[in-house]
């Protein structure tokens, strides 16, 4: 995939490197980004980017969860959010919390992994997932900006 953007003496170049898995799913491998202003390409704005960012969604058990909430629930819910705070801490959470929506609460969070087995495997590492309480699904997405992201790029 190769994109150009900018304006009057600014350009910007990205692409990425991919491979096809068996199961016929595209995987990004590599990314790099080039900006061109004022007639050069500006030094040190060449990156590889080796991680890919997942949505991740925990799906609670029924729709009145957290109201009516157990306090073995409850208790389990604890160790979740001590495992999302240590991923978080380790990096591999960018954000995460509950969204309060209408038709029932969920957690969301946006990780950053090595791969989707990376992904798969920490939705299954969850405590809530591991006892039956929750359920997850995650699909990949492109982080198009992020505040982390910027402060690492310019680091």
């Amino acid at each position: 995939m190769m994109s150009h953007g900018g304006g009057q003496g600014k350009g910007l170049i990205s692409w990425q490197i991919g491979r096809i898995d068996r199961d016929g799913a595209a995987r990004a491998v590599r990314e790099w980004t080039l900006v061109f202003r004022d007639g050069r390409w500006e030094s040190g704005m060449l990156f590889a980017m080796s991680k890919q960012y997942f949505y991740f969604r925990l799906i609670p058990p029924r729709a009145t969860f957290p109201q009516d909430i157990t306090a073995g629930e409850a208790a389990l819910m604890q160790r979740h959010a001590d495992y999302f705070e240590a991923e978080f801490r380790a990096g591999r959470v960018i954000a995460y919390g509950p969204v309060l929506s209408p038709q029932g609460a969920f957690g969301l969070a946006i990780l950053e992994m090595d791969d989707e087995a990376q992904a798969r495997a920490f939705g299954a590492g969850d405590p809530s997932v591991i006892a039956g309480l929750n359920r997850f699904e995650f699909f990949p997405m492109r982080l198009a900006a992020s505040r982390a992201k910027q402060q690492n790029s310019q680091g």
